[in-house]
């Protein structure tokens, strides 16, 4: 009989240990979980400020373009720019 409760105090005295084991395992997990998230959520800010930076340059491409569609366009002897006065035919 003695031998059997020294069998349970030896698995009473092991239950503790093996709880902490198990609990510093999930902490483990838990770090490198949490670890993942950081990297992700530092790459997503990095793809989004790519995105705001690409964003930026159309809308200045575009602001660009629509400035140099308003822009006087320069008279050249290829495009005078105004047409000559067609001379009136007779009427007959």
């Amino acid at each position: 009989m003695k031998m059997f409760w020294s069998g349970v105090a030896a698995v009473l005295l092991l239950i503790p240990a093996s709880a902490r084991a198990d609990q510093a395992d999930r902490m483990e997990r838990r770090g490198d979980r949490m670890e993942r998230q950081g990297e992700r959520m530092e790459k997503q800010g990095e793809r989004r400020e790519h995105r705001g930076e690409r964003l930026e340059k159309r809308g200045e491409a575009l602001e660009q373009r629509n400035a140099n569609a308003h822009a006087a366009t320069p008279a050249t002897p290829a495009n005078p720019g105004v047409t000559p006065a067609t001379p009136a035919s007779p009427a007959q």
